[in-house]
C-alpha cells in the first residue's frame, strides 16, 4: 500500500511574511550566519561540523547565492567594450604599432570575441572551482585537524563571506580606482582569511598568518597559470588560418 505524501499547508501572505523574518532571523538564517562568520567564525564553523547545523546557511547554497550576485555584478561593471579597448591599447603598444595590420585586426577581434565568451559564461565556474582547490591546500596545511570533505565547507563559508564583501564594495567601483579598490580589498581578504584559519583552526597566531600567506600564494600561482593557459588556448584555437 502506498504511503500518502500530506499536503503542504497552502501559501498565504502570512507563509510570504514568516519566510522573509526567517531570512533574517538573528537565532540562525543568512543574517546570522553574517555576524556569526564576522565576529566568532571558529566558534560558528565548529558548532556547524560537530554540534548543530540548523543554524548557519548551507555552506555550498550560501555560496552559489554570493558568487551569483557577485558574478551578475561584475558583468554589468566590465562591459565588453572597455575591455576590448583597454586590451587592443595593450596590444598595440606591445607590438610596438599605432595601427594593426588588417589580420592582427580580425585575430585581435576573435580573440576578444572569445574571451569575453569565456568570461562572461564561465567567470561564476571559475570562482567556485576555486574552493576545492583552496579546501586542498587548507587539508595539506592543517591535515590532522579535519577532513577534506570538512575543510571544503570551511573554505565555502569563507569564499562566501569574502564574495559578501566584494559585492558591498562594488558600488565604490564606479567612485573610485579599480586598481586601488582591489588592493584594499586583497589586503583585507588576507587579514581576515588570517583570523578566520586561526580561530577555525586555533592556530597560533604567527604560524597561522604565514600559513593564511602560504594558501593565499599557492591558490594565486595556481590560478595564474590557469589563466595563462587559457589565454594562449584560446590564441591558438583563434589564431587566423592562412
Amino acid at each position: 500500500m502506498e504511503q500518502q505524501i500530506p499536503q503542504p499547508e497552502r501559501i498565504t501572505s502570512k507563509t510570504i511574511w514568516h519566510g522573509l523574518l526567517d531570512i533574517f532571523n538573528l537565532e540562525r538564517g543568512l543574517i546570522y550566519t553574517i555576524v556569526a562568520l564576522t565576529i566568532k567564525p571558529g566558534a560558528a564553523l565548529r558548532e556547524y561540523l560537530y554540534e548543530n547545523r540548523k543554524k548557519l546557511v548551507p555552506p555550498f547554497r550560501f555560496l552559489i547565492f554570493t558568487v551569483a550576485i557577485a558574478t551578475f555584478l561584475t558583468l554589468q561593471y566590465f562591459k565588453y567594450n572597455e575591455l576590448a579597448q583597454q586590451f587592443e591599447t595593450g596590444f598595440k603598444q606591445g607590438a610596438g604599432q599605432e595601427e594593426l595590420s588588417d589580420r592582427g585586426q580580425e585575430f585581435l577581434q576573435a580573440y576578444m570575441t572569445g574571451i569575453t565568451y569565456i568570461y562572461n559564461n564561465y567567470f561564476n565556474v571559475f570562482l567556485l572551482a576555486g574552493v576545492p582547490i583552496i579546501a586542498l591546500m587548507t587539508f595539506w596545511l592543517w591535515r590532522k585537524k579535519m577532513n577534506y570533505a570538512e575543510h571544503l565547507v570551511i573554505n565555502s563559508y569563507l569564499t562566501s563571506y569574502l564574495t559578501l564583501i566584494y559585492i558591498v564594495m562594488m558600488p565604490i567601483l564606479w567612485l573610485s580606482d579599480y586598481m586601488k579598490l582591489s588592493i584594499g580589498y586583497f589586503i583585507g581578504s588576507l587579514i581576515y582569511s588570517a583570523y578566520f584559519y586561526i580561530q577555525v583552526f586555533q592556530e597560533k597566531i604567527g604560524r597561522g598568518i604565514f600559513k593564511t600567506l602560504l594558501v593565499n600564494l599557492l591558490y594565486l600561482l595556481a590560478y595564474y597559470i590557469l589563466a595563462i593557459i587559457i589565454f594562449i588556448a584560446a590564441a591558438i584555437i583563434l589564431m587566423p588560418k592562412n
